[in-house]
């Protein structure tokens, strides 16, 4: 089994990479004459109210942007290391994010993921927007565990939630430049303040990200798999009196590079004939590099907007409105199924997508007593298109010259409404009880298109033309269907309750056990036209785990122990010619975390986090195109192929042990403040197809 390591080692000077702080309030803090030797107390808003990290009884780990920054992390896919049992990969530009196990197993156009994505309370539906640089943030939280009842929606594993740096009322900003290999350069900065006195504050923030191919296109010589991305976002506040304000977002990104490409990496079965390969086409040696006629491109564009008003009625009570309009726009044109130089099935993918949210907030604490209730609504229109033209190579043909071949393309609408409550109550000095509950309804309804033409030649010889599409044979819609099993229209209910008791330890800590379920939505097999819909995941989930601060707060130790019961998996399978999605596995989850931290002197911090993770099939069988003959023994119950029977297989990206050390030691010299920060992460073997594939691992 093969095991991965990162090992990193940062030095941050101000002077060497040209940071200027102009806080006053780190100036004043650096001053500080008496520095106690302890943690700072970190702030949440897990439970969509601020409170400590020691207080909030569920697993859930915070990193502050400024160690995000001091760590050199400059992505979510970078965060992994610093969190126990969170793994993020990506499959063509796509975002697959998995928690505990519960993830992405789904590559079809308008896919969704199971852990929610939250940028300043906003849901952000496209998992490729998650994959969008971090910058000039105050802090990301990572909750792991169901999060049905305050995030709902597509939360059944978690959620990531990233909080950006405010508006400040002193003019402060700083800017970061870092180098690295492959010509890595990152610029980022941010400038804040007043704008208007105890009226309008303002800040903005940009960030530039770049570096060299990591790998090159051996036909054209052409590096691949660079990366070219520009972000800047704005912010005004508006103070109206001490009670009230507003709070206006807007962000954009762009990316246009060379990346998202399959690369050769060869087959299950060494017999299985690689069609490129006989009609003479070649594969790069280096599985960095590709062997392509074409070379590929990578175009994507995310904005948002966004209007958080929050009103403090009284001193117990708080009314907050989030209203958010999101857009994603994302293309990736020349790369090719069978990764060799004559590109015989070049795919295309464009999808864009706009979402519309409204959630609305009341925050309650009235003595031992405290809750919040909500209401939300999401709507999303997507239209997803992909597409795969036979090149004429494979038939003797001009390499350049394609059939028309496979074309999926969908327009999907979502939308979803949903009502929730939680409410704490401490029912002795010592002993609390947290009950909450959702309520949610979704619906769907698609235009789903498939094509198989292999007869007529396409309208264009270029492999990034959208004039290849086949013309739809099979559709589904509610104008016009020509399948029998087609229902263009779907709606799903979901309660989702939770239930947790807490003991306080007094100035330790407390102990903590809580029940929750999770709900994804129902959806669509977008581009197989396989009609009926598949129905939602559900997780139950228990939890108990400890949340201490011995030694005077010099020692953090937040401790948990989990366990899953996951039904109703939406699971890819291949049934005869078509990839199709559905409710074919079920698992059973079981973990444990630890996430420690010593504050040993003022000037040094270690910190540490290991996560186990048994994450098992209880039942899935399914067919792989590239192992014909199955397992020898079993058959798929609906087609009679040739399967697998993967019982006993571990989920995809579900490493069994992954952990991390950490060191970081600071001190000042003259005015700056110089940071030393080392460390080291481990994972176990980790899988990314069901079937456990050592090669495609």
């Amino acid at each position: 089994m093969r095991h991965k390591y990162r090992i990193g080692f940062l030095v941050t000077c101000a002077s060497i990479l040209a940071t200027a702080q102009v806080s006053a309030q780190v100036t004043a803090d650096a001053e500080a004459p008496d520095q106690q030797v302890t943690l700072t107390t970190v702030l949440v808003t897990a439970q969509k109210r601020e409170q400590s990290l020691q207080d909030v009884p569920i697993a859930v780990s915070a990193v502050s942007g400024t160690e995000l920054r001091s760590s050199g992390v400059q992505t979510i896919e970078q965060m992994q290391s610093m969190v126990p049992n969170l793994n993020i990969g990506q499959n063509n530009g796509v975002a697959r994010v998995t928690v505990r196990g519960v993830g992405l197993d789904n590559n079809s156009p308008s896919a969704e993921g199971s852990i929610a994505f939250h940028s300043d309370g906003v849901f952000i539906q496209r998992s490729q927007a998650a994959l969008a640089g971090l910058y000039d943030l105050e802090r990301v939280e990572v909750l792991r565990g169901p999060q049905g009842t305050l995030y709902g929606r597509n939360a059944t594993g978690g959620s990531i939630n990233v909080v950006t740096a405010k508006p400040t009322e002193d003019f402060s900003g700083y800017g970061l430049v870092s180098y690295g290999t492959d010509s890595a350069l990152n610029l980022e900065g941010a400038v804040s303040g007043s704008l208007i006195e105890d009226l309008v504050l303002g800040r903005l923030s940009v960030k530039s990200s770049e570096h060299d191919g990591y790998g090159k296109n051996i036909i054209t010589g052409t590096e691949i798999d660079d990366l070219q991305e520009r972000s800047v976002r704005g912010q005004l506040q508006f103070l109206f009196g001490e009670d009230f304000d507003v709070l206006l977002i807007g962000d954009y990104t762009t990316g246009d590079d060379r990346s998202g490409m399959y690369h050769f990496g060869g087959f299950a079965n060494p017999a299985l004939p690689v069609p490129g390969l006989l009609a003479g086409g070649v594969v790069a040696n280096d599985p960095r590099d590709v062997a392509n006629r074409l070379d590929p491109n990578s175009e994507r564009e995310f904005w948002g907007l966004s209007s958080t008003a929050t009103w403090e009625i009284s001193n117990n009570l708080t009314l907050k409105s989030i209203t958010a309009y999101r857009h994603t726009e994302y293309f990736l044109h020349n790369t090719s199924l069978d990764a060799t130089s004559l590109a015989l099935f070049p795919i295309l993918q464009d999808e864009s997508a706009n979402q519309f949210s409204q959630e609305v907030q009341l925050n309650g604490r009235f003595g031992d007593f405290e809750w919040i209730t909500g209401l939300y609504y999401f709507r999303e229109k997507n239209k997803a298109v992909a597409a795969g033209p036979l090149s004429l190579a494979l038939l003797g043909g001009a390499p350049e010259d394609f059939l028309s071949g496979y074309y999926a393309g969908s327009w999907l609408k979502t939308d979803a409404v949903a009502a929730f409550g939680e409410a704490s109550y401490q029912l002795t000095d010592r002993l609390g009880v947290t009950v909450g509950a959702r309520f949610s309804r979704e619906e769907k309804t698609v235009l789903d298109e498939q094509a198989f033409d292999f007869a007529n030649v396409a309208l264009s010889d270029r492999a990034d033309s959208l004039d290849l599409l086949a013309t739809p044979t099979f559709i589904c819609g509610e104008a016009l269907s020509t399948i029998p099993s087609c229902e263009p229209s779907h709606s799903w209910d979901s309660f989702t309750p939770k239930v947790a008791v807490e003991y306080d330890l007094d100035d330790l800590g407390l102990l903590y056990a809580n029940f929750s379920r999770g709900f994804k939505s129902g959806t669509y097999n977008l581009g197989s036209v396989q009609g009926a819909p598949v129905d939602p995941e559900e997780v139950d989930a228990f939890e108990i785990g400890a949340k201490l601060s011995p030694l005077n707060g010099r020692l953090r130790a937040n401790l948990a122990a989990f366990l899953y019961d996951y039904q109703d998996l939406q699971v890819s399978k291949v049934v005869t010619t078509q990839l199709r999605l559905e409710n074919a596995a079920t698992a059973k989850i079981q973990g444990l975390e630890a996430e420690l931290s010593a504050q040993l002197s003022p000037s040094l911090r270690i910190d540490g986090a290991i996560g186990y993770l048994d994450a098992k099939f209880d039942s899935f069988i399914s067919v792989d195109p590239t192992r014909p003959d199955g397992d020898g023994v079993t058959l798929d119950p609906a087609t009679g192929q040739p399967a697998f029977n993967l019982e006993g297989n571990r989920l995809p990206q579900a490493p069994e042990f992954s952990g991390r050390l950490s060191f970081e030691y600071q001190t000042d010299i003259r005015d700056f403040e110089l940071t030393l920060r080392g460390n080291v992460s481990h994972s176990t073997q980790a899988y990314f197809t069901a079937f456990n594939q050592e090669n495609i691992s």
